[in-house]
């Protein structure tokens, strides 16, 4: 527990919800991973699209502070709900781009892993502890179930740790029931190795 303590400075805030630090073999240039529903709006479907049609202002900042620090879509899957953000442009928004570095560089970048078809897992909960859960796949999404923290809304973004502390997925989807209940079960929620396109996860470092 203690060291998945250390690892909760890799996740920050994203808009009202959440995302969290991952390192690329370009160490400088680190990415977070978040859900695409935390995003206030979609980039265009054009791979040629101005940077300013990609760029959210005053998106990020540590975790539970008001969101100051601006960031680039670099991937995005609304379907599976998840997304990819990086600094924004270095040259036409230096300034802003030096902010996401040091935001970024101030956090423990977290490895990915392949999620287990089955096994523990881990979820940080809205009051910033991590509780233990179970996930499961049968090659697609992950289904989360037993979650002692409870599933809100607020939590959407959150990685999904082993017990090592590998991110496994993202936390997207809770159970239903009443809105007043605590869910303890949800899915299916993005698995990293599954939803990320094969390029980034060339890039993205692997434990």
């Amino acid at each position: 527990m203690s060291e998945l303590n250390k690892l909760t400075a890799a996740v920050l805030q994203v808009g009202d919800g959440r995302g969290f630090v991952v390192e690329t073999l370009e160490a400088e240039h680190r990415l977070i991973i978040t859900a695409a529903h935390c995003l206030p709006f979609l980039p265009p479907a054009h791979p040629a699209a101005y940077f300013a049609e990609r760029t959210y202002r005053r998106l990020l900042g540590p975790l539970e502070a008001e969101p100051t620090v601006w960031a680039e879509c670099r991937f995005i899957d609304h379907v599976n709900d998840i997304a990819v953000l990086g600094a924004p442009d270095g040259q036409e928004l230096a300034q802003e781009a030096d902010r996401y570095e040091a935001l970024t560089e101030a956090a423990p970048p977290l490895r990915i892993a392949e999620a287990p078809g089955r096994g523990p897992a881990w979820l940080l909960g809205l009051d910033g502890q991590w509780g233990r859960c179970a996930v499961r796949h049968l090659g697609g999404g992950l289904w989360i179930s037993d979650a002692t923290t409870g599933i809100a809304g607020g939590m959407s973004g959150s990685p999904i740790l082993t017990a090592e502390g590998a991110a496994i997925g993202v936390v997207c989807v809770s159970g239903g029931g009443p809105d007043d209940e605590m869910h303890t079960e949800g899915g299916p929620n993005p698995r990293l190795a599954w939803h990320l396109p094969a390029g980034l996860l060339a890039v993205i470092l692997h434990r």
